[in-house]
């Protein structure tokens, strides 16, 4: 699934990024959802409240 993201977000400098591009791609809240945590487990950070906001799955 993380091959859908553009390679130059998968950084952990590049989260607010990778976050707002996310928050604006045409998906279900599910595999966004999904697509989040395998961003997070490719770049080493934990899944945060305030992520998932920023990506208005909250």
């Amino acid at each position: 699934m993380l091959e859908a993201v553009p390679s130059e977000l998968v950084a952990i400098r590049k989260t607010g990024d990778f976050l707002s591009w996310l928050k604006r791609q045409p998906l279900d809240p599910e595999d966004k959802k999904l697509l989040l945590l395998a961003w997070c487990d490719a770049v080493g950070v934990p899944l945060t409240d305030w992520m998932v906001r920023e990506t208005g799955l909250r």
